[in-house]
């Protein structure tokens, strides 16, 4: 049985699928006792979490109570290793592992930014990185610390079964959207490179074409303030963009999708195996470590980036010619061995033995 303290500070750590919560679930049926320690805007963004929590201070707040609060939750804890969600959270883990020198710390990234600049230096905290895909595994290979394992285990999204009468009414409420309203969904942190920007301009190229289309984008971040002026700017008489914050039933608010958009540089891999796996038509930059996960079909396309008209366009082409995502087959199947939730699971216990033991610190020899 292992003890894990999940550290939620990085306002930019991807993740709006669900992984937290279904990867705490399905550990725990393994024998894997989570514990989790959040700053304010993430204890919005896991909702209801079984596993015990503890309240950090906000992360954008640098002083020491934010350390000593850290170092006491991991005393009184006492974890067998400590994982990190996003590079951000890695001058925390510093002081944890100058005070802990024992103590493994894992990194879950899937953004990049610790691969350069000064969290380049910070990963050297980090007994082992895990990716979401080979493409981003290349990028880690060399700026980690020797001895330091970079491992792949892609999302794990919440399983769910869509009802045969998904209430999409009560989405649109929520929204306050129209009732013929026909929804396309973006979702992540609103902050540089996810894309936000971006997703706005294109939708007000798409709108004129369908008067029922309307923008929803789930989330919240430091840009928020700015894009939903942004679009009130762009949109003048005829805004039809939602911004509805952080949700805590993703699922509910991709079944209600007519499509999905993946705009930005990074993050989103979750968000994309969760709308493949209920079947929602997705858009999506044009990034290696998306194709990986889901191949070009008829129900995915990538575009290149900058190439908002041919955004437009092929978002278009997709809402006129494909049926109602209800009637589609669900592509879960079609995501191969490497992402069954079993597989995963596995993924995450071997890994976590092997921190426990050493095997994977830069004290022994590192997983290949």
């Amino acid at each position: 049985m292992w003890r894990v303290l999940h550290l939620f500070v990085d306002p930019e750590a991807d993740g709006i699928a669900g992984s937290w919560q279904a990867l705490e679930a399905a550990l725990r049926r393994q024998g894997v006792i989570s514990h989790f320690a959040v700053t304010p805007d993430w204890q919005i963004r896991l909702g209801g979490l079984e596993a015990p929590c503890t309240l950090l201070p906000k992360s954008r707040s640098w002083n020491v109570r934010m350390y000593r609060d850290w170092l006491r939750v991991v005393r009184q804890t006492s974890p067998d290793l400590v994982q990190v969600w996003g590079p951000r959270g890695l001058s925390w883990a510093l002081a944890s592992r100058a005070w802990h020198r024992q103590l493994p710390h894992l990194l879950v990234d899937d953004s990049g930014l610790a691969a350069r600049g000064w969290y380049r230096r910070l990963l050297r905290v980090a007994d082992a990185v895990v990716v979401a895909s080979e493409s981003q595994k290349r990028a880690y290979v060399a700026a980690a610390a020797r001895g330091t394992a970079i491992v792949v285990i892609p999302p794990t999204i919440p399983p769910s079964e869509p009802p045969e009468d998904p209430d999409i009414a009560d989405v649109r409420r929520r929204a306050k959207l129209p009732e013929a309203s026909r929804l396309i969904v973006t979702a992540g942190p609103l902050e540089p490179g996810f894309g936000m920007r971006e997703a706005v301009w294109i939708f007000d190229i798409l709108k004129y074409t369908d008067p029922s289309l309307w923008f929803v984008v789930v989330g919240d971040g430091s840009l928020r303030r700015w894009l939903e002026d942004f679009a009130r700017s762009l949109g003048r008489e005829d805004v039809r963009v939602r911004f509805v914050g952080w949700q805590t039933d993703i699922m509910a608010w991709l079944r209600a999708a007519e499509m999905v958009w993946l705009p930005g540089h990074r993050g989103g891999l979750g968000l994309l195996r969760a709308a493949a796996a209920l079947g929602v038509p997705v858009v999506a930059r044009q990034r290696d470590d998306l194709a990986e996960s889901l191949p070009h079909s008829e129900m995915v396309r990538f575009i290149p980036a900058g190439d908002k008209h041919r955004w437009a366009k092929v978002s278009r082409e997709l809402l006129s010619r494909l049926r109602p995502w209800r009637e589609f087959e669900r592509a879960e199947d079609h995501l191969g061995a490497a992402f069954a939730a079993d597989e995963l699971m596995q993924r995450w216990v071997q890994l976590y033995e092997r921190l426990g033991r050493g095997g994977l610190s830069r004290r022994g020899s590192p997983l290949t």
